[in-house]
C-alpha cells in the first residue's frame, strides 16, 4: 500500500504542479482553463494523503539498507517528513484559496466540496494565496532533492533504496540488507 500511495500521490503532484505554475499561460495561448482541474487533482492528492498518512501511522517502514550512514538516515525521515507535511499543507492551502473565489469547488464537476468561510479580498485569502504557492515552490525543490538522493543512491552507492520504492521490487519478496536500529 505504501508504494501505491507513493507512486499515486507522486504523480498526480507531477501532473498537478506545471499546471498550477502555468494554467495561466495554458488558458491565454490555447484558450484552456485547467484550474477546476487543478483543483480536483489537489483535493485528490490531499484524501490520498490522509489515507497514506493513516496507512503509515498504522505500518511502520521497512528499516534502511545497513549501509546507510546516520546522517543520510536522519535526512530521510526528515524529508519524508516535510513531504508529509506538504502534501497536506498544499493542497489544505488551495483549498483555502479555492475558497475565497467566486467560483463552485467540484471534484472533478461530480461531487460539489464544500467551501471555507473565507471573503475574497481578506487576509486569510491573501495568506492562502501566498502560502499555496511558496508550498508549491517547496515541493518542487524537496521533489528534486528526493529524485536526486534515489538516483545518488542506486548509481552511485549502488544500494536498494531506490528498488524497494518500485512496484517490481516490492512484488519479488527480496529484503535489502537492513540496519539494526531500525529506520
Amino acid at each position: 500500500m505504501a508504494i501505491a500511495f507513493h507512486w499515486a500521490i507522486a504523480l498526480l503532484i507531477a501532473v498537478n504542479w506545471p499546471i498550477g505554475h502555468f494554467g495561466e499561460t495554458i488558458e491565454a495561448r490555447l484558450g484552456l482553463n485547467l484550474v477546476p482541474f487543478h483543483k480536483s487533482i489537489g483535493l485528490t492528492v490531499l484524501a490520498l494523503s490522509i489515507l497514506r498518512l493513516v496507512w503509515r501511522l498504522s505500518h511502520r517502514p521497512p528499516p534502511l539498507p545497513l549501509s546507510i550512514s546516520r546522517w543520510r538516515a536522519r535526512a530521510a525521515r526528515f524529508t519524508h517528513a516535510a513531504f508529509y507535511v506538504l502534501i497536506i499543507a498544499l493542497p489544505l492551502t488551495g483549498w483555502l484559496r479555492a475558497s475565497a473565489g467566486r467560483y463552485p469547488l467540484t471534484w472533478f464537476g461530480l461531487l460539489d466540496v464544500p467551501k471555507f468561510p473565507i471573503a475574497r479580498q481578506s487576509a486569510e485569502a491573501a495568506l492562502a494565496i501566498g502560502a499555496h504557492k511558496f508550498l508549491a515552490w517547496t515541493m518542487l525543490t524537496l521533489v528534486v532533492v528526493h529524485v536526486a538522493a534515489a538516483l545518488h543512491h542506486h548509481l552511485k552507492l549502488k544500494d536498494a533504496v531506490l528498488l524497494r520504492m518500485l512496484p517490481k521490487r516490492a512484488r519479488s519478496g527480496q529484503a535489502p540488507h537492513v540496519r539494526q536500529r531500525g529506520n
